[in-house]
């Protein structure tokens, strides 16, 4: 077999461009499978149209990472249209972060029950039981998949920041170690921190958009990743900027040293205010399937950056996409001022 089938039989991480939101794809392109965690509103269709346009036919497992619109609500929609094109399910993790908190949340869950029901979907609770320290989503063919946080207990003691109780996910790929932060902040960070649960990883998935915690440092610290990944858009329901300047100085000593930083969207710390003719220069240099539109509440138009991030996993090394240095070339070229490099 030659180094290019390798590369193409190769599993792969996706991060998917959905605006102010976080959709996460893992593929084993050799089976025909495929995970995902969190897909949010309006992104059902998007994301439905990468998983067929790499020739996914079963979804292994699906996990919610807590119930923000713009992690949780655009999951039946995928799940329900992938079974109708003819693909299979097998079960699907939530966190259900809000115990009897509004009556919009209650109908969120009531349809998941119903819809997973009538898919036929096995349905699992997304928190680590008292006496385990990980639950295995996920073992086979060189892949794990494990939830490394909350416990029930965390859950219960963060009903009021149910951020703070967002499932962390622990990807291993042959021998490659991914974080999946979620939207942890302080709380989570600290706890996590404390129970040894930040392993050495390739990459990590920076938490809450690329908001800031005083944590963040030790988290980096922690993990010694050489890629770190911002799933991040330009939320307009608030005045939020994302990625958070403080946790783009927290970050400046690693980049310094040769760790790459990659945004799916250009924030606000680039470029405050993106001219049309420059958002149009941004989005026709990446692929087709990161025009992805907008998600939720947050109403401003897209502004790809790094678009979606690929992480491609081969024996010893791993392959990422697009190329880091491009994207900040051609963001300054219309200039705009890099955080990545500041």
């Amino acid at each position: 077999m030659t180094a290019v089938d390798q590369t193409a039989e190769a599993p792969f991480l996706a991060f998917l461009d959905v605006g102010h939101g976080d959709c996460c794809v893992l593929v084993s392109p050799a089976s025909h499978q495929a995970a995902i965690v969190d897909c949010p509103r309006g992104q059902g269709p998007t994301a439905l149209r990468f998983l067929q346009s790499h020739a996914v036919s079963e979804i292994t497992f699906a996990l919610i990472t807590h119930l923000d619109e713009d992690h949780a609500a655009g999951m039946i929609t995928l799940l329900d249209n992938f079974c109708r094109n003819g693909g299979r399910v097998r079960d699907l993790y939530y966190n259900d972060d809000r115990w009897g908190e509004t009556p919009g949340y209650r109908s969120l869950i009531r349809e998941f029950l119903d819809n997973t029901e009538r898919l036929g979907i096995e349905i699992g609770d997304a928190r680590v039981a008292h006496r385990r320290q990980k639950l295995q989503l996920l073992s086979a063919n060189g892949i794990t998949a494990s939830l490394v946080y909350p416990k029930k207990r965390d859950v219960e003691s963060c009903k009021n920041t149910p951020n703070e109780a967002s499932a962390v996910i622990e990807l291993c790929v042959l021998g490659h170690v991914v974080l999946l932060l979620a939207d942890i902040e302080e709380t989570g960070c600290a706890r996590l921190l404390e129970r040894g649960l930040v392993p050495n990883a390739r990459v990590v998935k920076m938490p809450h958009h690329g908001d800031w915690t005083s944590k963040l440092g030790d988290i980096m610290a922690a993990a010694q990743p050489e890629f770190a990944v911002v799933s991040c858009g330009r939320p307009s329901r608030h005045d939020k900027t994302l990625p958070d300047p403080h946790m783009l100085a927290a970050l400046a000593p690693y980049t310094k040293d040769g760790m790459r930083l990659l945004c799916t969207e250009l924030g606000r710390a680039c470029y405050p205010e993106v001219p049309n003719h420059v958002t149009e220069a941004l989005r026709s240099t990446l692929p087709q399937e990161n025009a992805f539109g907008r998600s939720g509440r947050h109403k401003s138009p897209p502004v790809p950056c790094a678009g979606t991030i690929y992480v491609r996993f081969l024996e010893g090394r791993v392959e990422v996409t697009p190329d880091a240095r491009d994207r900040r070339a051609l963001v300054a070229q219309h200039g705009g001022s890099p955080a990545c490099e500041a």
